[in-house]
């Protein structure tokens, strides 16, 4: 049996990860980075959503699953219809957190808000911090359809899937 006595390799990805997020935070140009899936991209999946009423009974619906970081939605510019953006910090509170889009909030939870509800979305309960505004993924154009955002934090993230988001300065030349 052989034993790994190097530094942990995710572990290091994790840290070359952050560095690169500082740099490009760092510069001039840049007024906001985060972690998560590309709008327009093809790296989504479609998960099935599972929330309990009340009365016990469970309902169940495909969403577009997409993994995003803190300021995730500051950065594409969104403005958050309820709730909060991910943040650092939610990867240690005790139930994971996800955010859900105007469409799936309205599927899910026609009578009442859906701030601090609970759905389940592959075998986790996740409670819901903040719904976002419905907007197409696919390509321009399309209609959005159903949206859950689970957490990426930085140090879930691989070289091997890792997209950065970053919102540039509107800092142009007037000729």
């Amino acid at each position: 049996m052989a034993v790994f006595a190097g530094p942990d390799p995710v572990a290091e990805m994790a840290r070359t990860g952050k560095r690169i997020e500082q740099a490009i935070r760092g510069l001039p140009t840049v007024s906001s980075v985060a972690h998560g899936d590309v709008p327009f991209g093809t790296m989504r999946s479609r998960q099935t959503v599972a929330t309990e009423d009340s009365n016990g009974l469970t309902r169940q619906l495909v969403a577009k699953s997409r993994t995003s970081g803190p300021a995730y939605f500051h950065t594409l510019g969104a403005t958050m219809v309820a709730g909060r953006d991910f943040a650092e910090g939610d990867e240690s509170t005790t139930a994971p957190v996800a955010i859900v889009n105007r469409s799936l909030a309205r599927e899910l939870w026609p009578l009442g808000a859906a701030l601090d509800r609970y759905m389940t979305v592959n075998k986790t309960r996740y409670r819901v911090i903040g719904v976002c505004p419905d907007f197409a993924d696919d390509r321009p154009g399309t209609a959005p359809g159903l949206q859950v955002f689970l957490p990426k934090y930085p140090e879930h993230i691989t070289a091997l899937k890792n997209n950065i988001v970053l919102k540039s300065l509107n800092t142009y030349n007037k000729f």
